[in-house]
């Protein structure tokens, strides 16, 4: 029977994620606007085509809700 040698592999494939104390870091509040801006722009699209899904299940013109 013959021995196979185990293959080295590098150290950093074996090395557990460390995650050190918590960073510190100033507040982006452009990036947080931009994002609650295309939420709120991504919400309300939705809200408002349901309205107007409803308005025109129920006989109204489907400008409505505008």
């Amino acid at each position: 029977m013959t021995m196979m040698k185990e293959r080295s592999h590098a150290p950093h494939m074996h090395m557990p994620h460390v995650i050190s104390g918590p960073e510190l870091r100033p507040l982006d509040l452009g990036g947080l606007l931009a994002r609650g801006a295309a939420a709120g722009v991504f919400a309300g699209t939705g809200f408002l085509l349901a309205n107007m899904w409803y308005a025109v299940s129920h006989g109204m013109p489907g400008i409505a809700p505008l």
